[in-house]
Order: C-alpha cells, then structure tokens, then sequence
C-alpha cells in the first residue's frame, strides 16, 4: 500500500522486477504510466496520471533513474493530493510502454495497487 499525506511533495521510488526470476525488467526506451483511481475497474477519468521516461522532469512527473536496473520514481507535488479525501479508498495502477505493448507492472504482481491519503 502506497500511503502519502495530503498536500505532501516526495518521489515515490520503485524496482521492478520479473516474478519468476527476480532479476530486474529493463526499461530502456520505456514509458511508465501512473494512474491513480477511485475504482479499481476505473479505465478513465483518473485522479492523477503521470507520464514517465528517462528524459522526464524528476520534478513533476518522475524519472526513470536506472533503466537497466528496472528503477524508476513516481513524484507528487503537493497540488497532485491536496484534494484527496483521506476517509477514501484509492487505487493505482503501473503501466509499462514498451515498442507499442502496454502492460501492468507492479510490485506485488496485481493489477492496482491500494493507494492511502494521510493527514497531512
């Protein structure tokens, strides 16, 4: 569960990983999608969607930081949760662009992951 105080400004970082292997996913020439949901079916309308690349602003959106090695942040500024309802349930969901193929990726395997908003 990813848990951000309201109003907070941090990245988020993360390691990807294959399941079977535990060796990292290159990301090389990747783009990670962020999508932050009310529903965990949401296809559209998301709260916060972030775009995230190797040449991305590690400011705004994230970066990806160690290509090779599968790692890569998702950053919030404070604006992106200042309007989440911390008495809410949220979801998120990792995409990986890669050479025209979307997939999911995340840490535990799922497709959405629970996403909390704390009191700031």
């Amino acid at each position: 569960m990813l848990k951000i105080k309201v109003g907070e400004q941090k990245p988020v970082n993360y390691t990807i990983k294959v399941k079977s292997t535990n060796l990292p996913i290159n990301l090389v020439n990747s783009t990670i999608i962020f999508q932050l949901k009310e529903n965990p079916e949401q296809i559209s309308d998301f709260l916060i969607e972030k775009t995230i690349t190797e040449t991305s602003n590690q400011y705004d959106s994230g970066k990806i930081y160690d290509a090779q090695n599968g790692k890569f942040s998702v950053f919030f500024k404070s604006e992106d949760t200042l309007f989440l309802d911390v008495n809410k349930d949220y979801y998120y969901t990792l995409w990986r662009v890669y050479e025209n193929t979307k997939e999911v990726i995340s840490a535990s395997g799922t497709k959405v992951e629970q996403f909390m908003a704390c009191p700031a």
